[in-house]
């Protein structure tokens, strides 16, 4: 059985708001950090459908199919630019140094 999207009258109006939205957050990101407006976008979208804003270099990396250390790059950049801060850190075997958590301040 096929499943069918409802539109109430407005709703299709609220999505084109709420997308609108999102590009203008991810343009003013972009400027202000130097990261890719493309990623700011991949990376609010993951934040948004997992609805967790805590990662890991590496958890960043593979949500984002891209290498730990360029996501490593990216987080220093938000960082720099105050959207992001390291809140902990979280071992990931017996072995081994620590990951870092970073919590990432895109959303608002």
């Amino acid at each position: 059985m096929r499943e069918h999207t409802v539109y109430t009258p407005g709703s299709e109006n609220n999505m084109i708001n709420e997308k609108n939205q999102l590009l203008e957050r991810s343009n003013l990101i972009a400027r202000e950090t130097g990261v890719g407006a493309k990623t700011v976008v991949k990376i609010l979208q993951t934040i948004i459908r997992e609805s967790n804003n805590l990662f890991t270099s590496q958890s960043l990396a593979d949500a984002l199919s891209i290498s730990r250390r360029s996501a490593d790059r990216i987080i220093e950049k938000l960082e720099s630019a105050g959207y992001a801060a390291t809140t902990g850190k979280m071992a990931c075997g017996e072995k081994g140094r620590p990951s870092r958590v970073v919590e990432l301040f895109l959303e608002h």
